[in-house]
């Protein structure tokens, strides 16, 4: 189905699109090619399909139409709620976690140079930021909080529904609103989502990450955010500019399928899993950075203590392999690199020696033997000198 040149474990970067995908992107090429402000009828048509795709993705969200804002991707989605930050005349506390994705850690810099007062929150030794932990670092003028849903290079899902809980508990104390926003890039299509029931103020997805197109993504918000761009007034006066019709269609189409066989995808995750873990027995210079028990199946961290993660993704790749030393967004900063991990109480050596294993549906088990068969056989020759 996709013609790829290596053996592909990073599918927490990027994953190739769906074939259905792209026919319907394709289709909606050629059969809209209206602007959907445009007033005739091949605009009406355009604006309609916008409006049903708009009720598609809501629909799966577990959310109000109305709060579906369509982006150009997660980090755009992160970046409107964050910057609508900087147009408040107040300036109180934030809390942001220390394993967020560069599109929202980064932030730190701009809203302490804004006059934000800027504190990080640390997760546990099993990776997660608890509910218990952020209530304890609540104050009188925290308005933000950012945690994300699931890390991009841990696999570790936090606790977002019990950490609104303590939120909203502190805001009723305190009758001060607080928001709460997720990075949710990875959670989509990994683990159910009703946000309906989450709890946050406004969540933040991708398309790419689901086998859908490139430059597309959603905000969930409850309330407008701040405009992006006050030109044009689509996306309901948040984000200006023609709408990127088959882009859209494509990703709610990526959302349908992966979140309809989301069972099947984490069933056959789970398997991929299990025998990665089976044969890294038989590597001592291999293992897992965390428990399973609470890491999604699709994205595992490994220890590997002869190289640094960086030689080894590089040697891989010489042998046919694709891994990732960590998020594909900052993997040119070591610093950044290392910051989710040793965050999560890994030493800088410990992490600095890291790789991410990510798998998708079409990753096969033949593709984790062959891979485990090979790390093997680069670290016996090293042994051997």
């Amino acid at each position: 189905m996709h013609v790829m040149e290596l053996i592909y474990l990073d599918w927490a970067a990027t994953t190739p699109i769906s074939r259905n995908v792209l026919e319907e992107m394709n289709r909606v090429f050629l059969e809209y090619p209206g602007n959907p402000s445009s007033l005739h009828k091949e605009g009406k048509k355009a604006a309609d399909l916008l409006a049903q795709d708009r009720i598609k993705a809501a629909a799966l969200l577990g959310t109000d139409p109305r709060h579906v804002y369509f982006t150009g991707g997660g980090t755009e989605s992160n970046a409107i709620i964050l910057n609508s930050l900087l147009t408040k005349e107040s300036r109180g506390s934030v809390l942001i976690s220390g394993i967020e994705h560069p599109a929202v850690f980064e932030y730190t810099k701009t809203l302490r140079k804004n006059g934000y007062t800027v504190s990080v929150l640390h997760p546990d030794k099993r990776g997660i930021i608890t509910a218990e932990n952020v209530r304890s670092r609540l104050t009188e003028d925290t308005f933000l909080v950012a945690v994300m849903t699931l890390n991009n290079e841990t696999g570790i899902i936090q606790p977002v529904k019990k950490i609104a809980e303590e939120i909203r508990s502190f805001e009723k104390n305190n009758r001060r609103p607080i928001h709460f926003h997720t990075d949710g890039v990875q959670a989509l299509g990994k683990i159910p989502l009703d946000l309906s029931e989450f709890g946050v103020d406004s969540a933040a997805f991708s398309g790419h990450k689901i086998q859908g197109p490139r430059g597309t993504g959603i905000l969930f918000a409850k309330k407008p955010p701040e405009p992006l761009s006050k030109a044009g007034g689509q996306e309901f006066g948040v984000r200006g500019g023609t709408e990127n019709l088959s882009g859209i269609h494509g990703l709610v189409t990526a959302m349908e399928e992966t979140i309809g066989t989301m069972s099947e995808r984490t069933a056959h995750a789970e398997k991929l899993r299990s025998l990665l873990i089976e044969k890294l027995e038989d590597i001592p210079e291999m293992k897992l950075n965390f428990d399973i028990q609470n890491q999604s199946p699709f994205i595992i961290s490994v220890n590997e203590k002869t190289f640094p993660s960086e030689v080894f993704a590089r040697i891989m790749s010489d042998r046919g392999f694709a891994v990732s030393p960590g998020s594909a967004c900052s993997s040119k900063n070591k610093t950044k690199m290392n910051r989710v991990l040793t965050s999560c109480g890994l030493s800088s050596d410990e992490a600095f020696h890291s790789f991410r294993i990510s798998t998708g549906f079409s990753t096969a088990e033949e593709d984790i033997i062959s891979f485990c068969r090979t790390a093997k056989n680069e670290l016996s020759k090293l042994r051997r000198r």
